[in-house]
């Protein structure tokens, strides 16, 4: 066996799996796609327990039937030439959610429950486990969001890590938006709205994206960096890495909503369909789209019912044709100092 298979074995074993959303702040690209951009290449999937690509109907039943603990959850956007603006979460999730359910069609539904009810994901605000800045590796008070899948070894991890008790939207309390980020704003959206307008798009955004996560998209960049086995962070908290399930594409005018950054994602879109952005044209691409729906209706069977169906390899959808995606190097860092 080569030295590389024991280390993928040995990181296997020893490591546990990092958080959806755990992105450091140089693995940032906030650059437009460009025409040839290899971020508009992929789309992909996170595997779950079973090691197949995730699917949500594995996951969640039939239904996500997501609560907001406090039905009048907000996230302050702070920008000092403008002040501060809070935004409140439940209607934008009923709009994002409504999006997606369009999309899942009838083979998997996301539904808003009741605070006492049934739920198997919560929407809510960061816990004071994810905000406490003297644990630096597990620190999450830099993100947007976060977001935690059910039947997942990130799930068991964050358990133990953070304290969660439910799959969900994990959201920052306050997100201090940057002169780029504005200026992005104005850019995309045009210039006859308010901070308060912006704001509300924007959250709009993070909630498509980050139900994309609920749902097993993963960033293409992940996908890129873990076939490229780059190593661009040396933080435990960021550094262990799932394996993914990446397909390619071949349309090049893919614009991912699942993209890293919320700024390429705006820009991109706005260069691809050339007008200003708004509710009814920030969407997910075809490919993201296409790629849950195959997982939901069950077109891309799981690899054991497809061995006990004894499913050829020339019956399979071809759009189920995937490989997996090892991103060895980002997870040797911590190997290295836990051998040590």
């Amino acid at each position: 066996m080569g030295l590389i298979n024991k280390i993928f074995i040995l990181i296997v074993i020893v490591l546990s799996f990092s958080s959806l959303s755990g992105i450091a702040a140089d693995d940032m690209d906030d650059n437009p796609l460009s025409e040839n951009d290899i971020r508009s290449s992929v789309v992909g999937l996170f595997y779950d327990l079973d090691r197949n690509p995730y699917n949500p109907v594995v996951g969640y039943g039939s239904v996500m039937r997501y609560i907001l603990p406090d039905p009048l959850l907000f996230i302050r956007y702070i920008y000092p030439p403008e002040g501060h603006v809070d935004i409140y979460i439940a209607p934008l999730m009923r709009r994002a959610v409504n999006y997606w359910n369009n999309v899942l069609g009838v083979h998997f539904t996301i539904a808003e429950g009741h605070v006492g009810g049934p739920s198997n994901f919560v929407v809510q605000t960061m816990l004071p486990t994810m905000l406490d800045t003297s644990h630096s590796d597990y620190y999450l008070g830099d993100l947007e969001a976060f977001t935690i899948f059910p039947y997942s070894r990130q799930y068991e991890e964050d358990r133990f890590d953070y304290g969660i008790t439910s799959s969900g939207i994990y959201m920052a309390p306050e997100i201090e938006v940057s002169s780029l980020l504005f200026t992005t704003w104005i850019e995309t959206m045009g210039l006859d709205h308010s901070f308060r307008e912006y704001a509300e798009l924007h959250t709009y955004t993070i909630l498509l994206h980050e139900i994309g996560h609920a749902l097993g998209l993963v960033h293409p960049e992940d996908l890129i960096r873990g076939r490229r086995n780059t190593v661009t962070d040396t933080s435990p908290g960021h550094s262990r890495r799932h394996q993914y399930v990446e397909y390619s594409v071949t349309n090049q005018h893919h614009v991912p909503i699942m993209l890293i950054s919320s700024v390429a994602f705006l820009l991109s879109l706005h260069n691809q369909i050339g007008e200003d952005l708004n509710f009814n044209n920030i969407v997910v691409s075809s490919e993201e789209r296409r790629l849950v729906e195959n997982q939901v209706s069950m077109i891309c069977l799981p690899r054991q019912i497809q061995n006990n169906a004894k499913i050829s390899s020339s019956k399979k959808n071809d759009e189920c044709n995937y490989h997996g995606v090892y991103p060895v190097a980002k997870m040797i860092v911590p190997i290295m100092s836990i051998l040590n």
